[in-house]
């Protein structure tokens, strides 16, 4: 796991990739509702070609979700999690402290 957290801290130091962790201790917010998802955007010219969707993969399936409603609702979870997410920096040195710490 330490060579595991090693490279997730390599690789957000990357100038294309960004890796901001939701520590335990920052209590109930709306991932923990939510469950795992991902926001598709499909931007073209800086205007959307297609409708934002949310792919979600549940236990019996995936789920498509475009209508305006259920998009809302993910994307404020989204900006709900960015909130309570560390910033790289703080994340990046998290990493690399659990990473130090499973290799004792």
């Amino acid at each position: 796991m330490a060579d595991q957290l090693a490279h997730l801290a390599a690789v957000g130091s990357l100038p294309n990739v960004s890796i901001r962790v939701v520590r335990v201790d920052v209590g109930l917010h709306a991932g923990v509702m939510s469950g795992p998802f991902v926001l598709l955007e499909f931007p073209t010219n800086g205007q959307p070609s297609e409708p934002p969707t949310v792919y979600v993969d549940g236990f019996t399936g995936v789920l498509f979700l475009d209508k305006p409603h259920e998009v809302a609702k993910y994307d404020d979870a989204f900006k709900d999690i960015w909130r309570v997410a560390s910033d790289e920096a703080a994340s990046r040195r998290y990493i690399e402290e659990v990473a130090r710490e499973h290799r004792r």
